[in-house]
């Protein structure tokens, strides 16, 4: 399963925490996947994902509430 890590939520969301998406056939409205821009990174699967996120500096992230099932994994294992 590909993942997508939205870096920029890091930035704008409330709550400080990046976001994780599942990459799927075709994504929820309400995701807004396709309005992302730039700062986000595609990865083969959430191993990986997760490996750039520890050198990245994150401890923790979210899952998409739209995509996914809103679960903060905290820390990264």
């Amino acid at each position: 399963m590909t993942i997508r890590v939205n870096w920029n939520q890091g930035k704008v969301a409330a709550d400080g925490l990046i976001r994780a998406h599942k990459v799927l056939e075709s994504q929820p409205e309400r995701c807004q996947f396709d309005d992302m821009k730039g700062d986000f990174t595609d990865y083969p699967d959430v191993i990986a994902a997760e490996t750039a996120m520890k050198q990245k500096g994150y401890l923790k992230y979210k899952h998409c509430s739209h995509c996914w099932d809103k679960i903060i994994i905290d820390p990264i294992p």
